[in-house]
């Protein structure tokens, strides 16, 4: 029954020994075996797909199901194949080819979803310290929430994640995308953009690291966080088993209260080697270690020109032009900075429903090099640009409403515009004043809130509702005059109800007729806000005089009011005689640099007479400048013996 035929043993019909040919194939693959049950692998050009019988981890022996010579692919079962970084061996009749850089992974995740259930997974403890997980695109996360990483998470992970030079961004969390990492756990070759939000312990990666974390590039951006407890780049805590190298750090933002912290790691009883920083708001890399840590890009770069493999630094990362890249995303570049004057205005009332907004950009500005615009805590990318009205449309859904230094990048300028404007209603017209006022008698401004007057309002005498008698219309914004004004209106408190802690009303000229019983002002009732270069004539027409003041009827601790003037000009309540506060009539916020005429009034506020007038005369012989180095506005002009505000007069006979 034995036979030996052409090198190869027999016992009867039955193949027992084939000699083999072994061959070392360097190209990579990779077996997703979370990808189906059945796995289908594109072979090198070496092998041919039709002659293979089984794909081995040497453990385990799958054999073929199918073979495809056109497209050189073997399809097999993939369950039981030990996952890891290791030698794969294909086997056909007479050669054995070992594939030395083989990767069986649990899952080559490509998209939000697939990042979301290894996510779950962690947050379950379903990783080992063999699982392998590889990045197979990038993922903009949008913005949302990382569960992961959310405060009071317990997640942990077991096994390696290689990123292989894709990109995570766009993802907000308190604790890091790892959570915690354990020994033997490995986070390698990623590129991410987090947002740390959180009062404590948060990063871009992990909160505890056990494990190790190389070649990693992070841009961080804090967005809140009390007192910034252990905030940091890769890791809040590295921990004495805990290996962090060849990683770099930008810190893009901080809008935490504390601004020092360490770049790297926080806590660090680990080791920690070949990192580098960018970063105003950190004073080390990690403890005491300083060296590594840069202020600006001009300076990292001045310093480090190249990244050396010798060194323990990827293939990802490269130097090119003075140009950082990792993998093809640019990193660092050093950009002509131009800083413009003009005014940029965005109106959100004119938003298109998906939230895109079109702006017109000066001359010297080339919108077909845009790539990016930013509030300088969030970088939003251009959707689109023309180049015939010199406009870029981008997605306003992330930038808050407010005062801002827009930033528009090209791949080699910065331009800045430090008088930029984000509003959520430009006010011209009585209608639209009268939207405003539903919007604030419906509580739904935020201390986020912006509106900003067009034009003069004439309210033609009419009664405004959202002044009414009561608490229940709350401020929260910022209402900006701009130098303009709204007259002729009525109302029992003032333009609000109260204003909360954080509001705003600033350059602003308001002709009143406060129509209340009693407790009114001409701005609010309560003021717990800022009130600031407001100009007020104020006709009080009704009322006993009990507790009314010019600008608030009481100004609260948290209260501000300055650089404000009022004139009282009539006063036809019932007791004429009532001696009531011209600033504001109690509270124990304290007004600063203002006036006030009005033959009406005993006081400023409690018993300050400074400030105060009985007649125009007396306070223009007195007053001949406003000076803005003391705080008052461009607004404020006196000519000829006359007081103006914005062009209108508030004294004086023009």
């Amino acid at each position: 029954y034995w036979s030996i035929e052409d090198n190869k043993w027999y016992f009867s019909d039955k193949k027992i020994y084939v000699p083999k040919t072994v061959i070392d194939i360097e190209s990579e693959i990779i077996i997703n075996t979370g990808a189906s049950e059945e796995y289908t692998l594109t072979l090198p050009e070496e092998i041919d797909a039709a002659e293979v019988i089984s794909v081995s981890d040497e453990a385990v022996i799958k054999e073929i199901i199918s073979a495809n010579v056109e497209d050189n692919t073997i399809t097999f079962v993939v369950a039981g194949l030990t996952t890891g970084k290791k030698e794969i061996y294909i086997e056909t009749e007479g050669i054995r080819y070992v594939m030395k850089n083989a990767i069986v992974a649990d899952m080559v995740i490509t998209t939000v979803a697939e990042l979301n259930a290894f996510g779950e997974a962690m947050k379950a403890d379903e990783t080992t310290i063999n699982s392998y997980y590889i990045l197979g695109a990038d993922i903009d996360y949008g913005g949302a929430n990382w569960s992961a990483g959310w405060y009071g998470s317990t997640a942990r992970f077991r096994g390696t994640f290689d990123g292989r030079g894709h990109a995570i961004t766009n993802y907000v969390m308190h604790y890091g995308l790892f959570c915690d990492m354990v020994v033997g756990s490995e986070v390698k070759d990623l590129y991410v953009s987090a947002k740390v939000k959180g009062s404590a312990n948060g990063s871009a990666l992990s909160r505890s690291n056990n494990g190790h974390i190389e070649n990693c590039m992070v841009l961080l951006t804090v967005m809140s966080g009390e007192v910034g407890v252990n905030f940091s780049g890769i890791a809040s805590g590295n921990n004495v088993s805990g290996v962090i190298n060849n990683c770099i750090v930008k810190v893009v933002a901080y809008a935490g209260q504390e601004k020092t912290f360490n770049a790297i790691a926080e806590l660090n009883s680990g080791v920690i080697s070949d990192c580098y920083a960018v970063s105003t708001y950190s004073t080390y890399l990690y403890g005491e270690e300083t060296e590594g840590l840069y202020v600006s890009d001009e300076e990292f770069l001045a310093e480090i020109t190249e990244l050396s493999s010798e060194d323990g630094w990827s293939a990802y990362w490269s130097i090119e032009d003075n140009k950082w890249y990792f993998s093809d995303k640019k990193i660092y570049v050093i950009k002509t900075t131009v800083s413009d004057d003009t005014e940029i205005l965005i109106n959100r009332a004119t938003v298109a429903e998906d939230n895109k907004y079109t702006v017109i950009l000066p001359a010297q500005v080339d919108v077909t090099e845009i790539e990016s615009v930013s509030d300088g805590s969030i970088t939003i990318p251009i959707i689109s640009a023309d180049a015939e009205n010199n406009s870029v449309t981008f997605d306003l859904t992330q930038i808050q409403s407010g005062e801002k230094e827009l930033i528009f990048e090209s791949e080699n300028c910065v331009y800045k515009f430090a008088n930029s404007l984000i509003v959520d209603m430009i006010i011209t017209t009585v209608e639209e004043f009268n939207a405003f006022g539903e919007i604030v008698k419906a509580d739904e401004t935020t201390i986020n809130s912006y509106y900003i007057l067009g034009a003069d309002i004439n309210y033609g005498g009419e009664y405004w509702s959202a002044g009414c008698n009561g608490h229940n219309t709350k401020f929260r914004g910022t209402l900006d005059g701009k130098g303009y004004s709204i007259k002729n209106f009525k109302a029992q408190r003032g333009l609000f109800g109260d204003m909360i802690e954080g509001s705003v009303v600033k350059n602003m000229y308001l002709d009143v007729k406060l129509d209340g019983d009693w407790q009114g002002g001409a701005v609010c009732w309560w003021n717990y806000g800022r009130i600031e270069n407001c100009a007020i004539v104020l006709n009080i027409t009704k009322g006993d005089g009990t507790y009314f003041g010019g600008v608030v009827h009481s100004n609260y601790a948290a209260g501000i009011i300055s650089n404000c003037i009022v004139n009282i000009e009539s006063y036809t309540g019932n007791d004429k005689g009532r001696k009531f506060n011209a600033i504001s009539d109690s509270g124990s916020g304290i007004p600063t640099n203002c006036y006030a005429v009005s033959p009406y009034s005993s006081a400023m506020y409690g018993s300050v007479a400074t400030g105060l007038y009985a007649n125009e005369e007396t306070f223009l012989a007195e007053i001949t400048v406003l000076p803005v180095e003391n705080g008052w506005s461009g607004y404020w002009s006196i000519e000829d013996e006359v007081l103006y505000f914005g062009g209108t007069v508030v004294l004086g006979q023009s």
